[in-house]
């Protein structure tokens, strides 16, 4: 995962994600660097597709096939941690400092004998933060 620089004066202090109940984020391009959320101290970066069993769209499947991802994902200018989200199996979502991030979409969708290149891969995340009496209990 690449830096970035502060998002804000005083980001170590912020809350990480402060802004809405949730937000939707999409992020391409595994090999770009991290993207910083509006409003909030909050990074984040698409690691890489660590696989790709989805079905293609133009193939017909006992099962649908799953997509497994890595996320980066930091506050202000802390260390960067690694997320494993799938698209079909567990875990769709995880709980990060306080906040469930979870894997909506992972695109292109793959079609019958054509390998799809990393840089071209976007995923499509919700971020929600939790209530606060959920965070102590968690910690």
């Amino acid at each position: 995962f690449q830096s970035l620089a502060r998002v804000r004066a005083g980001a170590q202090r912020a809350s990480p994600l402060s802004l809405l109940p949730y937000v939707l984020f999409r992020v391409k391009d595994p090999s770009a660097t991290e993207h910083a959320l509006a409003g909030s101290v909050l990074r984040l970066s698409f690691g890489e597709v660590l696989e790709d069993s989805r079905c293609p769209v133009d193939t017909t499947c006992v099962w649908e096939g799953n997509g497994k991802v890595v996320i980066g994902i930091a506050a202000g200018m802390g260390p960067t941690h690694a997320l494993i989200l799938n698209t079909s199996l567990e875990p769709r979502s995880v709980v990060w400092s306080g906040i469930r991030v979870t894997l909506l979409e992972l695109t292109p969708a793959p079609r019958a004998g054509i390998d799809i290149p990393q840089k071209d891969y976007a995923v499509r995340l919700r971020l929600e933060p939790l209530a606060e009496e959920h965070n102590a209990r968690i910690s």
